[in-house]
């Protein structure tokens, strides 16, 4: 493929030939010549150059929705002889954004690039890279070599603390959360207590302290490093617009309790598209992290099904579990008695409802989240916690 700069000298040596002709001019048509030879040379260096390219390409494989990442390409060609230039095609679905490139070497026979791209919403996303630009040096010839390469990234939700419904957790530094689990409505510090989280026995929570604060708090020391919860995603909830709206905001909430109780090395398991990740006998490590946070990435609604129905199914999951989170989008009549079932099963069932965003469009720019509300499920009602 010839470039702009290919076309101009190609013209300007046709010029040259007929102005010569023409004219009969022995030095023009010696200029012409020149021009033919660099045209030549130009074409012959970036057909060798395009003959033995390799591509290397590595990215990481998980990350988090809505930050930046980098991916590392190198192209590098056995016939290149005089510093071709190598440029990498993309191939981007609307998942993924192309930002910046970051830095560029560039060698005898090869090129290093790194470039900056950003995860829009969670899922698997597929960068594609289906051939590799070679032009020669001075830019002239362009041949494109096919390299029909794919990259897969995983983008785990944002968390979304369900105690904190109002602005999403991640606009709060660690400061303002500690300093707002430990100042009392009057002002006094409040010290060897913590906010409550989902999971959390309600005899555990401290009242007194709670009252100051104005919202549950539970004894620190009772961190609760004796219990295993089971954590569970209802991803049968359904396919239409708003179900799926509101999954997305189940996902966040899931996002939040996987990475809190890797933080806190709290006893969790969870239940993602029926797979159980974790022990309930020891704490969530690194690697049961990143494969619920893997598993967040891929996970979709849905076909609807009863939840009395699934919740039968977590049951026989649950198995030493104490406790029981679910995350469930939705909040009927039927699903309330289901979760009532559970609560006669096991000593604590903590529901966390999500609901859909009001302005869905706001939520794709980034905007607000969807609604949070945790209930304590008791044997006949559930309580707002």
């Amino acid at each position: 493929m010839l470039s702009g700069k290919a076309k101009g000298l190609l013209v300007g040596l046709i010029f040259l030939v007929v102005v010569g002709a023409l004219l009969n001019i022995a030095q023009l048509f010696v200029m012409a010549a020149g021009l033919g030879m660099v045209l030549a040379a130009a074409y012959v260096l970036a057909r060798r150059a395009a003959r033995g390219v390799t591509l290397e390409c590595h990215a990481p494989d998980l990350v988090p929705a809505g930050e930046p990442f980098e991916a590392h390409l190198k192209v590098s060609s056995s016939g290149a002889s005089s510093q071709p230039r190598f440029d990498v095609v993309l191939s981007l679905p609307d998942g993924l954004e192309y930002l910046e490139e970051v830095s560029r070497e560039e060698g005898e026979s090869w090129t290093r690039a790194v470039i900056r791209l950003s995860a829009l919403h969670r899922g698997v996303h597929s960068i594609g890279i289906p051939a590799v630009s070679v032009q020669d040096p001075m830019g002239l010839f362009q041949v494109k070599v096919p390299a029909g390469q794919t990259l897969a990234v995983a983008a785990w939700p944002p968390p979304l603390d369900p105690g904190e419904t109002s602005r999403p957790v991640s606009d709060q530094t660690g400061a303002e959360t500690q300093e707002g689990g430990r100042k009392g409505n009057d002002g006094t510090s409040i010290y060897s207590v913590r906010p409550w989280m989902p999971g959390d026995a309600v005899r555990h929570v401290h009242w007194p302290s709670t009252a100051r604060l104005g919202k549950l708090a539970v004894i620190e020391f009772e961190a609760e490093s004796t219990t295993s919860a089971l954590a569970v995603l209802d991803s049968a909830c359904g396919t239409d617009q708003e179900a799926a709206a509101a999954f997305e905001t189940a996902c966040e909430v899931m996002s939040f309790l996987v990475q809190n109780a890797w933080l806190h090395r709290r006893r969790l398991s969870v239940l993602i598209d029926g797979r159980i990740i974790g022990n309930p006998f020891g704490p969530l490590g690194d690697r049961e992290k990143r494969e619920a946070l893997a598993a967040l990435a891929a996970v979709n609604p849905g076909e609807a099904r009863p939840l009395e129905e699934v919740g039968r199914e977590w049951m026989r999951a649950a198995g030493g579990s104490s406790a029981v989170i679910v995350v469930t989008p939705r909040w009927d009549e039927d699903s309330q008695a289901a979760l009532c079932w559970l609560a006669q099963a096991r000593r604590s069932v903590t529901a966390i409802v999500t609901s859909p965003p009001e302005d869905p469009d706001r939520r794709e720019e980034g905007g607000h989240r969807g609604m949070v509300s945790v209930f304590q499920v008791r044997s006949n009602e559930l309580v707002r916690a």
